[in-house]
């Protein structure tokens, strides 16, 4: 500026100073000072005009300055309505609708989606923009895109960039920040429907954590976006692997919050989605107790009791998953919150189905796994179950069977049980008394039976609630549910039958329900557990005469013989003892040989165990006792399986032994194949009580009397034929005489006198007799007895031994003695 100034004074200036400079003479004062003020005056006014034009340049500074800020400011929001625009652009060409399914093959439609998914970068780099109205509809784009089938967002770091507005968050939240985070939600959500999106947003970009943060800091925004949240954690719940991340990667409190927000909030939505997504999360196994230990039962209680179905249908299969575990099923009934069980119980009793089946199940699990007990009766957990008997769901009758079939296990319980609901609730349940049964499928039908029949049969062992059971019909039930095909409810209607049978005070009401008739299907059953039972029951109806005739009219000895070769003893013991029964019944002995009787009592015959061989001896006994079967017996082999019992050392086993062997000896015509069966032998072994093959083995227990009585006999028949009699005093009968005369029984003397009376019948046989030292126990038989027959026989024997020179000095010699 001052080199523009003026210079025309300058010049004149320096004229005056050179001029004065160069003159010789000595100026006078005057001029000089006068040139002074002049050029002072000048440099002043020069002073004046820069400072004035300095002003003016500072003036013009501050208007540019001005106008730059002015210039930046317009420029500015030029540039973020450019952006706006923008977004705009993109979020409406986003959405813009694909044609319908017929030209979405066109090259039109398939350039629409190839131009869209070119702005993807575009779209992910306005995310980051710091106008929020613009990453808004970036967002909002992406959201959009999102929706479209086999869409390559993932492939485009998309949800980092979504991840990185739901973080970029003030501590003041703006309605532009706020929505931000809901599309942003929004978004997210659209792209984990794809479940390998999922996982990489829990496991690529660390969204879990976001999405936690926002539902904890729920109350910084508007109740959308808390259901937005919800909804979120629902899509993610609804695939495993996510919803096992969502558990594991949560901190503590996170879950909480979750819990809180469904609770504490008053929107239906958040309520709905929330309690749904927990539901989900607790069905995984891992995820359960994580659940439980951060929410607690309170929340789930909570939220059970909402008049929203969905709410409650959702909280309540909480419940049921959680009485589902010996833990939970313990904390549940420890728990004084709400009383859980009332509310379970009030659960089972709302109209909605979603609601009832949750529940009953609940109970019924409850129940099942805390073993019954008499707490759950006082609070009236069978009030419920009562109504659900008759219902037309499959799901809820299951239930009430199992609630039924678990109290009915405990022995203090079941006569109340039973008292309090009768049998019409089992005839509900198995459709006596509606069509409802008939509605399920066979599967279904099972579910429920099978418990029911469970409750029956336990409640049936109560001798106190059986003959009220059988009066009100239970026995007819039980026959009805043992037709099903399936071998657990088999199972239990045996069982149940067998207490029946039992009870002999119901015998007639078993009889007028056919319950025979069911016992011999179920014993044709392959199963060892219902043959078991069904075949003890048979066994005790066999020993009863109005049923004898039945069973065997009924084919029942074809299936005593078809299962007599089981591999379970006690199976077979019921067989035999039910076949040893029937025999016992004169008029059905000859037709259990006719129809193939002989031919299982063999195979059973050679059974180890003791049980079993005693009932085929008893049987075998029965069999022989009949005149027209002992030929066949004997024909068929028998003789040798009752030697062999002979040897046992089980008394009743030798005693049906002895006896069956006394029968057959009543048959001339057989005595000859028995001696040759080692029946002498056996027979011996028995009153001596040294079984012949192991005389080393003396039994330790005390004679058996009756076995000897038997053998005794036997022995005394055979002795009928000189020939045998010979035989048998070569085998050491003499001995076994002697052991018999000896005793003090009346019985056993006379059959030892009717021996020695009919071996001495033959004059072979008299010089062994008299020589073998009989004579003295013969002789003092005759004279202590009081018994006439004892006497008579007695003297027969001396009469016929008196023949004989050598015994007849003897004899003599003993009486003078005697008389001494």
């Amino acid at each position: 500026a001052m080199a523009e100034a003026p210079t025309g004074d300058a010049p004149a200036l320096d004229n005056e100073v050179q001029g004065s400079g160069s003159s010789s003479r000595i100026p006078s004062m005057a001029a000089p000072v006068q040139g002074v003020v002049v050029t002072m005056a000048a440099a002043e006014r020069r002073i004046a005009e820069l400072e004035a034009l300095l002003a003016d340049q500072s003036a013009e500074l501050e208007q540019v300055r001005l106008l730059k800020q002015h210039n930046e400011a317009v420029l500015g929001r030029a540039l973020r309505d450019k952006e706006d625009a923008m977004g705009a652009v993109l979020a409406n060409l986003a959405s813009e609708p694909e044609w319908n399914k017929e030209a979405s093959s066109s090259a039109t439609t398939r350039e629409m989606g190839s131009w869209k998914m070119k702005e993807v970068p575009r779209l992910v780099a306005l995310t980051y923009s710091d106008n929020v109205g613009c990453r808004n509809q970036a967002v909002h784009a992406l959201g959009m895109l999102a929706m479209e089938p086999g869409n390559q967002l993932r492939e485009a770091g998309v949800l980092k960039a979504l991840v990185f507005v739901l973080k970029s968050t003030s501590t003041v939240m703006t309605d532009a920040e706020t929505r931000a985070v809901r599309l942003s939600l929004w978004a997210i959500n659209n792209m984990v429907q794809d479940p390998q999106v999922g996982g990489q947003f829990v496991k690529g970009t660390n969204g879990i954590a976001s999405v936690w943060d926002v539902c904890r800091n729920s109350g910084r925004f508007d109740p959308k976006t808390g259901s937005l949240v919800c909804n979120l954690l629902l899509t993610l719940a609804k695939n495993r692997h996510t919803a096992a991340a969502l558990i594991q990667d949560s901190n503590p409190g996170e879950i909480e919050s979750l819990g809180l927000l469904v609770t504490e909030s008053d929107q239906p939505e958040v309520v709905l989605l929330g309690s749904e997504a927990l539901a989900l999360l607790a069905q995984d196994e891992n995820s359960h107790p994580r659940l439980t230990q951060e929410l607690g039962i309170r929340v789930w209680l909570d939220l059970a009791q909402s008049g929203n179905e969905l709410v409650a249908a959702n909280a309540t299969r909480l419940l049921a998953k959680h009485c589902s575990t010996q833990q939970g099923s313990a904390e549940l009934v420890k728990s004084t919150e709400l009383h859980p069980i009332m509310v379970l119980i009030n659960l089972a009793s709302r109209t909605e189905l979603s609601v009832v089946t949750p529940a009953a199940q609940a109970l019924a699990s409850l129940a099942e796994i805390q073993g019954g007990s008499v707490e759950l009766l006082e609070v009236g957990i069978l009030k419920p179950f009562v109504s659900l008997a008759c219902s037309t769901h499959p799901a809820l009758c299951e239930a009430a069977a199992k609630v039924l079939a678990t109290l009915s296990e405990k022995d203090e319980m079941q006569e109340r049980l039973y008292y309090e609901v009768g049998t019409a609730v089992f005839q509900d349940l198995l459709g006596s008394n509606s069509p409802v049964m008939a509605d399920f499928s066979i599967e279904e039908q099972h579910q429920v039976i099978l418990p029911t029949a469970v409750a029956l049969a336990n409640l049936s062992e109560a001798e106190l609630v059986n003959s009220d059971m059988a009066e009100e019909g239970a026995i007819e039930l039980v026959c009805k549910i043992s037709k099903a095909n399936n071998v657990l409810i088999k199972r239990e209607a045996a069982r149940a039958l067998r207490n029946f049978v039992a009870n002999q005070e119901v015998h007639s009401l078993l009889e007028d329900a056919g319950s025979l008739g069911c016992l011999l299907a179920l014993a044709r059953c392959p199963d060892l557990e219902v043959q078991e039972c069904a075949l003890w029951a048979i066994e005790k109806l066999s020993s009863i005469d109005q049923f004898q005739k039945q069973i065997v009219h009924d084919g029942g000895l074809e299936v005593l013989i078809s299962v007599a070769q089981s591999p379970c003893a006690q199976v077979v013991h019921c067989v035999c003892g039910a076949v040893a029964n029937l025999c016992a019944n004169e008029s059905e002995r000859v037709r259990v040989v006719r129809e193939g009787g002989l031919s299982a009592l063999l195979l059973m015959a050679v059974h180890p165990d003791e049980e079993v061989q005693c009932e085929t001896a008893r049987a075998l006994r029965n069999i022989c006792s009949h005149e027209e079967n002992r030929m066949v017996v004997i024909q068929a082999g028998i003789a040798a399986t009752l030697v062999r019992f002979a040897h046992s050392l089980d008394n009743e086993v030798q005693l049906y032994s002895a006896w069956g062997l006394a029968e057959l000896c009543r048959e001339p015509a057989g005595r000859s194949q028995l001696v040759k069966a080692g029946a002498v032998e056996a027979l011996l072994g028995m009153v001596t009580q040294r079984p012949a093959d192991r005389p080393e083995l003396q039994r330790q227990l005390r004679p058996d009397l009756e076995v000897q009585l038997h053998s005794a006999s036997a022995l005394a028949l055979l002795c009928e034929s000189g020939e045998i009699g010979t035989v048998m005093i070569q085998e050491g009968l003499l001995t076994a005489l002697v052991t018999l005369a000896e005793t003090n029984d009346r019985q056993a003397q006379l059959e030892a006198a009717r021996c020695f009376a009919n071996i001495s019948k033959s004059p072979a046989n008299t010089s062994a007799i008299a020589t073998s030292g009989c004579l003295q126990p013969l002789l003092n038989m005759m004279l202590t007895s009081h018994d006439a027959s004892v006497k008579i026989s007695c003297a027969q024997a001396l009469g016929n031994l008196a023949e004989n020179q050598e015994a007849r000095e003897l004899i003599k010699t003993l009486s003078v003695k005697k008389e001494e």
